[in-house]
């Protein structure tokens, strides 16, 4: 921090440990009053202990030694009724997970007004709404009626139009960019000094992304918020950050202005992070396709919406429009889109997972899916064949969400097994599993364990191994490394590649990663609003993209820079 600025947070030589382990390390770091700093590292390293300690929100049984000093006043040295009075109105934080965060049995304008009639109206805005405010306490109570006012007034702040989402939507009825807006609108209701940003953009596609960055934007410039950003991209950080925080095992390895601490003087961790977030598959890693492996013809998958109708059938909407494409043998292929474009329910259809309307997907010469010539909607999956299921396998993207927490992680590879036409014995299944296991750098010891033992990271590898196990023709990848950070990442990618080399496995890469999708896939297909709306070589599409969604789509990706040599 420069000498002439003043310090609205200041860590000052803090240690957590939780019982007798020791979580962080001596942090010391400033965040400038209406600056953004940028706090980046891999899991586990410590960025959100980080965050919680500033709240005072530490787990059960963690102790906190050391000066978190705010506006003033040691965090560390308040109880737990002046904390009250701090969290949501002086700090206000927005959570990675906003259905996680928000209580779901709550409008969200009953969930917004709830801290304002906690906290009260500030001076401020007190002046911007025209009302009275005792000026000796800054802040005074408010009614029911004002507060949903005011939680009214927020959520347009954030971006949600009363008139299109009124603020007696429950969060369930809303997009995952749409519920992250209600986190930020909590968050600002009371005008905070410090806003905490933990991954807010993490599980949200590039437009959505760039929406939400560009509202984090206009508040600070128009509030004088100051932020603190926490997230595993990189280049979101190189977009936002004044300053820069990168921390390891719980400790601050690089930590100054952001284009000091990203040139190449850095440490070598922060350089290599840099160069994980670059990631690309090395010149002639890919094996050259075959033939055509899965070919989708004229696809329709809709479900039905608006009132039952006493005589005829509900109207339907098409989520899957007319898609056609196919994917080549050893060939990857990007499909990239917007939130609600139609990805996840033609991942459904393709999986057997919903019926389809119209059109038909065919296999490996084989049909899995055909609509009826009568038009009747077929079932979900009653077409697929048992052995055309096997050549297909998805790879989700929680991982610890598709697996059974009860199961050992043998049981859980060995669940495909069953589409095998023989079943392996005991001991034939073992082998396999823990054959694969090592096969994605895990070790066959990982059988004996469970789930919730492995790192995020870990568990990618274990649900690419149950994927394997079968030995599929053809992996979908439905958003596989979006949660993953950027040095683990990489690693998952790298996976992905030697397996495709050396197996000669056919890839349908679906992510809001479009930097990621430049760098693993051969071709790329655009979808919007259920239709392909551009396809064709991933160089071509990026390099010179001829639909202005596409073109859309690209501006809004965040780019890092090039460190300084």
């Amino acid at each position: 921090m420069r000498a002439d600025e003043e310090a609205l947070l200041s860590f000052d030589d803090v240690d957590v440990q939780i019982g007798d382990t020791p979580i962080l390390h001596g942090i010391t770091f400033d965040v400038r009053a209406g600056c953004t700093l940028g706090v980046v590292g891999e899991s586990g390293s410590g960025k959100s202990m980080t965050a919680l300690a500033a709240m005072r929100l530490l787990p059960r049984g963690a102790t906190l030694s050391g000066a978190i000093r705010f506006d003033g006043r040691d965090l560390a040295r308040l109880d737990e009724r002046a904390l009250q009075t701090i969290r949501g109105g002086d700090i206000g934080m927005i959570f990675q997970e906003p259905m996680t965060a928000l209580n779901p049995l709550k409008t969200i304008g009953a969930q917004v007004a709830e801290g304002i009639r906690l906290h009260g109206v500030r001076r401020g805005d007190a002046e911007r709404d025209g009302s009275d405010t005792d000026r000796r306490s800054g802040a005074r109570a408010v009614g029911v009626a004002e507060a949903a006012r005011l939680a009214a007034a927020t959520l347009e702040r954030a971006g949600l139009d009363n008139r299109a989402i009124p603020p007696g939507r429950y969060p369930h009825e809303l997009s995952g960019g749409q519920r992250q807006r209600v986190v930020i609108a909590i968050a600002i209701a009371c005008r905070p000094k410090l806003l905490i940003a933990d991954e807010p953009t993490t599980a949200l596609d590039v437009t959505t992304q760039a929406e939400i960055l560009a509202l984090l934007r206009e508040l600070q410039r128009e509030e004088g918020i100051a932020l603190v950003l926490i997230s595993h991209d990189l280049a979101v950080v190189a977009d936002m950050a004044d300053d820069l925080v990168v921390m390891k095992g719980g400790r601050v390895v690089d930590a100054g202005a952001f284009d000091t601490v990203f040139a190449a003087t850095g440490s070598p961790y922060t350089r290599s992070l840099i160069a994980a977030s670059n990631w690309a598959p090395e010149s002639g890693a890919r094996r050259a396709s075959g033939g055509e492996l899965l070919v989708v013809d004229d696809l329709v998958v809709g479900y039905p919406t608006g009132p039952r109708r006493l005589f005829g059938a509900r109207d339907r909407f098409r989520a899957v429009d007319g898609v056609s494409f196919r994917v080549d043998a050893g060939e990857s292929v990007g499909l990239v889109g917007e939130s609600g474009c139609g990805k996840s329910t033609l991942t459904r259809a393709l999986l057997g997972l919903v019926g389809v309307d119209a059109g038909t997907i065919r296999f490996a010469g084989g049909t899995m899916v055909e609509a009826t010539s009568d038009g009747r909607r077929t079932a979900r999956g009653d077409t697929v064949p048992r052995a055309l299921r096997r050549e297909i396998q998805v790879v989700f993207q929680d991982p610890y969400g598709s697996f059974d927490p009860r199961h050992r992680v043998e049981r859980l590879v060995a669940e495909p097994l069953h589409l095998l036409d023989t079943r392996p014995s005991r001991s034939a299944r073992r082998a396999r599993v823990a054959a694969m296991l090592e096969r994605v750098g895990i070790g066959s010891e990982a059988m004996r364990r469970y789930i919730h033992e492995f790192s995020g990271g870990q568990r990618q590898r274990i649900a690419i191994a149950r994927a394997l196990v079968v030995e599929p023709s053809l992996v979908v990848l439905d958003e596989a490394v979006s949660a993953l950070d950027v040095s683990v990442r990489a690693q998952v990618l790298a996976l992905l590649a030697e397996l495709a080399r050396d197996e000669g496995l056919a890839y349908l890469f679906i992510s809001h990663d479009l930097s990621v999708v430049r760098n693993v896939t051969d071709r790329v297909l655009v979808m919007r609003t259920g239709r392909i709306v551009e396809a064709g070589n991933t160089a071509r599409v990026f390099e010179a993209p001829e639909h202005a969604y596409t073109r859309e789509l690209l501006a809004a990706v965040p780019t890092l820079p090039t460190p300084a040599r």
